[in-house]
């Protein structure tokens, strides 16, 4: 059994002027809310052995904060293909994940995390900024991650879950 933790990234400021989407900052709540979630993780005994993460500025300072609590840093792999990704891309991004990595964080953006998350689990849940999926997987290896692998949800806990 494989272990995957989905973390949509925290609150970011509102789109400017500029258009530039990919270059967003975290807002203060969401830096709050990315400190958190990385407490939680830290007291469930969850924290990642191997980490993916969208190329958004929002997505990378969410996940030194949360990563700020772990400790130890674990291996970052930071995918450009994260960005924006839909549903269908997660699958062949989790078989790159290292052979020896039992729990696999991967940070990314809604609307394809959400409509993955849905897919994967058959639920049907919302995910706020910051919230955080703990997915348990029916598999050996992480090659074996398709589009029909179902898993089963364990926890999905939001920033308000943790207040």
């Amino acid at each position: 059994m494989k272990t995957l933790l989905l973390l949509r990234h925290a609150k970011a400021v509102a789109e400017d002027s500029s258009g530039l989407d990919h270059e967003r900052s975290l807002a203060s709540k969401g830096c709050e809310d990315a400190g958190r979630v990385g407490e939680w993780i830290v007291k469930q005994g969850l924290i990642p052995d191997f980490i993916m993460a969208s190329s958004s500025r929002r997505t990378i300072d969410t996940l030194r904060l949360v990563g700020a609590a772990f400790g130890h840093s674990p291996l970052v792999m930071i995918r450009r293909r994260l960005y924006m990704c839909h549903e269908t891309d997660y699958p062949p991004l989790l078989q790159e994940a290292p052979a020896d990595c039992d729990r696999l964080l991967v940070v990314g953006h809604n609307e394809g995390l959400q409509e993955y998350l849905s897919r994967l689990t058959g639920t049907g849940r919302a995910v706020p900024t910051c919230t955080l999926a703990v997915v348990e997987l029916p598999i050996h290896e992480w090659p074996e991650m398709t589009i029909a692998t179902r898993g089963k949800l364990l926890q999905l806990v939001t920033p308000d879950d943790l207040e």
